[in-house]
């Protein structure tokens, strides 16, 4: 099989510089033909939404492999909207090969560890195919949670204790190196603005509160999360209430960017 195209992308609309690196392999002789004995998947993938559902499926099972019946369309297909696909699904990496016989075969797929970190809270099962430090970073979460909350606590109060428990726990990194959860979870705790949301994320849900991660601008790129709450959409910003003061290591805890709604929020951020 003769590789025809390899791309490293950077895309803007993923938070802060994250990079998605797709190897494409198309295989081009007529010659190809299925071994003797070897059949074709039943699965079909050919349509946005069957690309979509088969990367949606193997993010559920951590699945880092799989063949699908396509057509030269489909492959067109994927190839002009693969980058699309792999950001919605939170897939970092993945080759992806076509065969003149109709075989598809997606190998080497690597889901971004924030996904893994949130599906293995939503299937447990999963936990056990967590790497030893995405293990280390749920159980920090959860140590954390247990610590800011009571089963007593209304959701709004939740919130707010597990914007006040991590603002006390971590520290704004400087150097602009420390992206992940475990990061501000685990030692050092110290990251940057996308640190800080991916780590609230996961407290969001273990509260059980729907919750994404904004990406945007706030004097430079930036990131922060939107929670549901009462079925409005609020957002709330860690990094912004625990600001850096100019040489000086003093943590100060704010509300400013607590429960903010879109019109608040669009005095001083963008997206």
């Amino acid at each position: 099989m003769r590789p025809s195209l390899t791309l490293l992308l950077s895309l803007s609309a993923l938070p802060l510089g994250a990079e998605v690196q797709v190897i494409m392999h198309e295989t081009r002789s007529t010659q190809v033909q299925v071994p003797a004995g070897q059949q074709l998947p039943k699965r079909r993938a050919v349509t946005r939404e069957e690309f979509a559902e088969l990367l949606g499926d193997m993010r559920a099972t951590f699945a880092d492999r799989a063949s699908v019946r396509s057509t030269p369309a489909g492959a067109a297909l994927l190839r002009k909207e693969l980058s699309a696909l792999m950001e919605e699904q939170g897939v970092a990496e993945l080759n992806f090969s076509f065969r003149t016989d109709g075989l598809m075969q997606l190998d080497n797929v690597r889901f971004e560890t924030q996904v893994r970190l949130r599906e293995a809270l939503l299937r447990p099962e999963l936990e056990e195919k967590l790497t030893a430090k995405e293990k280390k970073t749920l159980a920090a979460a959860r140590k954390l949670y247990a610590q800011c909350c009571k089963p007593s606590m209304k959701v709004r109060e939740k919130l707010l204790a597990l914007h006040d428990g991590l603002i006390t726990l971590a520290r704004y990194d400087r150097s602009g190196d420390r992206m992940e959860a475990a990061d501000l979870l685990l030692t050092p705790h110290s990251g940057v603005c996308l640190a800080y949301a991916r780590a609230y994320a996961l407290l969001c849900d273990l509260a059980g509160v729907p919750n994404i991660i904004q990406s945007g601008w706030a004097r430079e790129d930036h990131a922060w999360n939107i929670v549901t709450l009462g079925g409005k959409r609020y957002h709330i910003d860690c990094t912004w209430d625990d600001p850096v003061t100019p040489g000086s290591d003093e943590q100060s805890l704010h509300h400013t960017y607590f429960l903010k709604t879109d019109e608040d929020m669009r005095a001083t951020h963008r997206w």
